[in-house]
């Protein structure tokens, strides 16, 4: 290197430094300038002015817009224009431009915003693409779109313009650039405080809304639980904080005399208020509903029969209990006599049935002589009907006993997949008659034991099974699955890809007397499922219906692992 060279190069160091130097303070003035506009919170107006304001000096543009992208609908939204000149010389000015709106795919702005990349037009008069989007030539020579970017997307876009062309050149696209990217971080923020402001707006008039309803509906509210034809009372730490006028007279006390007070006093040892204390003390661990039926003793020792729907509230500051309570003492007289009317006809037909049953057992078998094709044809069918009152006479006797709580669960210990590989062989030959796959699946490691009366559980299996295998038709498939324990149950199910049940049909399927479309009336009395369900809430557990996965239906049902039920009736 000739010392001539070395002397250019030490010339040319100043020279670039304070180059340097001028940039670096031109961008700490821009950031200064760009966070100086936060003085102006919460107008906002004049923050995304300010901002503008900031772009114009830094270019010969004539006119300026700040636009924003709405994310609800899409549109970019002039927030603030400006131009150096008056009004008159501006393509966009404050008046006329402000909260004017722009689809995302509408004009150059759009195409910016969409594809997040600058967009330089030295010359408009020489651009097919501006030509395209129909702009109005002798107001616009040039343009320079920038968009304004964070790391969420793109937030709007700085749209400048003048009526010269040739104005913009690749150092004003990086300036401006430069001042997007700077003022993304603000603009967010101002845009989140937008934001809240409108919630803050919105809110506020949906609470002085609610709170007018509320005023107008309180006095409507206190005369709907006062007349309401039920009971309703708020209880809590042992006492009764609140009842109405209904509950009152249900327990015998007039408007006059009834009083908390003494509602407390003579409401002490009822079976409803030590299940209410039960409840109270078990929130936590047992959830925030409960519904039962109890006995409630009135003031002069009558005894009502109620049912209690008890629901957990915030009641001056504390959790309550808050019930509902209706008078089933009529309904439960009803389904006494119905009980013994349906205990009485199964005991009176046992005895025909048996008689004709063996008639046609000694016909059948020639004792009585001879028979022609037909007889023996009509002695058969006459069996198969004789079969089918005796199960609905066993049926009915079972359902009776289980309402009047004469039959005892026999809980033993028991291991629920030994119980399902039971019910398995003994309904695998009727499976394999109509050519349907019977398939069993139990977890390869073993299930916890469980205290359940296994004659019962095995009847809930093989009457869902066989439920399965009358509505699946020849080739379907069924599946008896029991899963590993979730929480404080074990579920078991019966999968069928049969014909279903209809939607309507699900919620009313485990009433007594209940039969389904999809049985075409042919196929028992409904009581079967009704059977079912009686038995697994004797166990303290839940049955239920699902469709299939694809078609069929899914019985499903619990049992809980860790309450042994002694002496509990059905």
């Amino acid at each position: 290197m000739t010392s001539r060279e070395s002397l250019d190069i030490y010339d040319q160091v100043p020279e670039k430094a304070v180059h340097a130097r001028k940039d670096m303070a031109r961008e700490f003035s821009l950031i200064k300038r760009i966070i100086n506009s936060m003085r102006f919170l919460p107008d906002l107006a004049k923050v995304y002015l300010t901002i503008v304001d900031v772009v114009i000096d830094e270019t010969e543009a004539e006119n300026c817009s700040l636009m924003l992208l709405d994310k609800d609908t899409g549109k970019l939204v002039i927030k603030a224009a400006k131009g150096k000149q008056d009004e008159k010389g501006r393509y966009y000015n404050q008046k006329v431009s402000h909260g004017r709106s722009f689809d995302i795919s509408e004009g150059i702005a759009g195409k910016v915003a969409e594809e997040d990349r600058p967009f330089l037009i030295a010359d408009t008069m020489k651009e097919k693409l501006f030509l395209g989007f129909g702009k109005p030539l002798s107001e616009i020579r040039s343009l320079l779109c920038v968009p304004i970017a964070s790391q969420n997307g793109v937030l709007g876009v700085f749209n400048l313009s003048s009526s010269q062309p040739e104005v913009f050149n690749q150092d004003d696209q990086i300036v401006i650039s430069t001042i997007a990217d700077l003022a993304a971080t603000t603009l967010s923020t101002f845009l989140l405080y937008e934001q809240l402001q409108e919630l803050n707006k919105s809110l506020e008039e949906k609470v002085r809304e609610k709170t007018a309803i509320l005023k107008a509906s309180e006095q409507k509210y206190r005369a709907l639980v006062q007349g309401a034809n039920d009971g309703i009372f708020i209880y809590r730490n042992g006492l009764f904080k609140f009842a109405n006028r209904h509950f009152a007279e249900m327990l015998g006390y007039s408007t006059q005399d009834f009083s908390l007070k003494s509602l407390n006093n003579d409401f002490s040892v009822d079976p409803a208020r030590r299940r209410l204390q039960e409840i109270e003390e078990s929130l936590d661990r047992k959830g925030s509903s409960s519904c039962f039926e109890s006995t409630i003793v009135s003031k002069d020792g009558r005894e009502v029969e109620v049912e209690i729907g008890a629901t957990i509230v915030e009641y001056e500051g504390s959790r309550a209990i808050q019930s509902i309570v209706r008078d089933i003492t009529s309904r439960k007289e009803l389904e006494r006599l119905k009980t013994n009317f349906l205990a009485i006809i199964a005991h009176e037909l046992r005895t025909p049935i048996m008689v004709i049953t063996g008639y046609n057992r000694m016909m059948l078998q020639g004792e009585a002589g001879p028979l022609s094709l037909l007889q023996q044809k009509i002695l058969h069918e006459s069996k198969k009907s004789c079969d089918r009152l005796t199960s609905f006479a066993r049926e009915v006797m079972d359902l009776s006993r289980m309402e009047s709580g004469k039959v005892e669960l026999n809980l033993q210990e028991e291991e629920i997949g030994g119980c399902i590989e039971e019910i398995f062989r003994e309904v695998e030959t009727l499976a394999g008659n109509k050519k349907i796959s019977l398939e069993m699946k139990v977890p390869g490691e073993k299930l916890p034991k469980i205290f359940l009366d296994k004659s019962r559980i095995g009847q809930v299996l093989v009457n869902l099974t066989i439920n399965a295998i009358n509505h699946t038709p020849e080739g379907g498939e069924i599946m008896v699955e029991a899963q590993s324990p979730t929480g404080n149950f074990l579920k078991i199910s019966v999968t069928d890809n049969g014909i279903g049940v209809p939607e309507e049909e699900r919620r009313n399927i485990f009433d007594e007397f209940k039969v389904g479309k999809r049985t075409g009336g042919k196929d028992g009395v409904g009581l079967g499922l009704a059977i079912c369900k009686k038995i697994i809430e004797a166990h303290g557990g839940k049955i239920w219906l699902e469709p299939g996965k694809k078609e069929g239906s899914r019985f499903i049902f619990t049992l809980p692992l860790k309450e042994r039920l002694r002496g509990i009736q059905v």
